[in-house]
């Protein structure tokens, strides 16, 4: 019985495939769904409408994309403006789980320490990312985050963001919105 159980251990080990090195480059390669987000690279600005309270007020936007890591990732780094904030920065990480068949980014921002981890569908004509609930202590409470990039003609990426509440998920609110167009 043992006998019989090393031999078909030894006959298994042996029947393992070990890719080539020419698959692993491949399978290195970022995924084809990453030529998406190659519409958000280079330099953009935008004035946007913030919607923190009841009343909009506007200001200014502006984002610096480039691929990094061999083009696995979509780093976007954007300054916003706005009268009663002042500016604030961000970083976005972006890049595509082939696996889970989504984008997949993380959003750091300067007016807190935590990191939204965002996930959603995407094509040739933007993507959604939508956040799980996280501590938001600017805003009081646990909330969640869709931010939404639109591709328009000519460079242009509409942008909007939207949040609700953990204690109050039926009201999804507008936080930001407007059109950031290429300057480089």
């Amino acid at each position: 019985m043992l006998t019989t159980l090393v031999a078909s251990c030894c006959v298994l080990a042996s029947a393992t495939v070990e890719p080539t090195p020419a698959e692993m480059a491949e399978a290195m390669k970022p995924p084809k769904e990453m030529a998406v987000l190659q519409s958000m690279v280079g330099k953009f600005k935008a004035n946007m409408g913030y919607f923190w309270g009841i009343n909009e007020s506007k200001g200014t936007s502006s984002m610096s994309n480039q691929m990094i890591l061999n083009g696995r990732y979509l780093q976007c780094m954007v300054d916003y403006t706005e009268t009663t904030m002042g500016t604030q920065s961000g970083l976005l990480l972006m890049t595509y789980d082939a696996k889970a068949k989504q984008f997949r980014g993380d959003w750091r921002d300067s007016t807190t320490g935590t990191v939204l981890q965002m996930s959603g569908p995407g094509d040739k004509n933007g993507f959604t990312a939508t956040s799980e609930f996280a501590e938001d202590p600017m805003m009081g409470g646990r909330m969640q985050v869709v931010a939404k990039y639109e591709f328009k003609p000519k460079g242009v990426i509409h942008f909007r963001l939207d949040m609700r509440a953990e204690a109050d998920q039926s009201k999804w609110m507008k936080l930001m919105e407007g059109d950031y167009t290429r300057t480089k």
